[in-house]
């Protein structure tokens, strides 16, 4: 219907895995810098999405989304920002060489805020100039898919819950050819080179129950090669005794589609 226009990853059960194991449940003075990265966060996106316009060259989006962490207070992030615009939105890697956006482009962000080291995350991929029918559509899908994940984390279940209803969403909605194997990680105060604090991964199958405290990552992502498109939404949640609590507090509506 829609056409074109491993191993001690997630259990932390191993001898190696303990003081991860610790980390993984926040206490009330990490979670305060946790929040405070979200607010460093949400200023460095709303900067960078000010600077996404056609013809804008991709080192000034980044430094646009610098200038608020270290503004805030908060520290440089232990990597990115991943920025990839055309076919490299597909890639949901850094690279090196930034470009300027065409009249008619797609870039996808995702990068870390950082305060006192710990980190919270976001992702977004914006149509520049206008969107077509079919990103309109892996918009409608991939935010279906976050909120459906969203509602999974909850205190008790298993982690691997969280990735059945992002598997779900999408296999049904026809996307399953372009969606990911995973859809997140767990954050905390992390170092160079990552903003990822794994394990554990968001995997079908991850056994570990969701616990209050935990602060998670959640990223729904399409790579869809063969349209050339790419389409994600991220924010970073954590668990509470009756479910989740988005941490990010910005909708992810078309006001993100250029």
């Amino acid at each position: 219907m829609i056409g074109c226009a491993g191993g001690s990853r997630g259990g932390a059960s191993s001898s190696t895995d303990v003081v991860r194991t610790l980390r993984l449940v926040k206490s009330p003075a990490e979670i305060a810098y946790v929040r405070r990265a979200v607010e460093l966060e949400i200023q460095s996106l709303e900067a960078m999405l000010a600077a996404a316009k056609p013809g804008a060259f991709e080192g000034d989006i980044a430094a646009a989304g610098a200038g608020p962490i270290l503004a805030g207070g908060g520290d440089p992030p232990p990597s990115g920002p991943v920025l990839g615009l055309g076919d490299r939105a597909l890639l949901v890697r850094s690279a090196t060489g930034y470009r300027h956006l065409d009249p008619i482009d797609q870039l996808t962000m995702e990068f870390a805020a950082s305060y006192r080291h710990y980190c919270a995350c976001l992702m977004r991929t914006i149509a520049v100039g206008a969107a077509n029918a079919t990103q309109r559509d892996m918009f409608e899908v991939t935010r279906e898919a976050l909120a459906a994940m969203t509602e999974a984390a909850r205190p008790g279940r298993p982690l691997g819950e969280i990735d059945d209803a992002h598997r779900r969403v999408y296999d049904a909605a026809g996307f399953g050819h372009a969606r990911m194997a995973a859809c997140g990680y767990s954050l905390g105060a992390l170092y160079r080179p990552t903003w990822m604090d794994v394990p554990p991964m968001l995997y079908s199958g991850n056994p570990l129950p969701a616990a209050p405290g935990m602060v998670l990552f959640l990223h729904a992502i399409l790579i869809d090669a063969a349209c050339n498109l790419a389409m994600s939404l991220g924010y970073t949640i954590l668990v509470t005794p009756t479910g989740a609590e988005v941490l990010s507090r910005i909708e992810p509506a078309y006001t993100l589609m250029i």
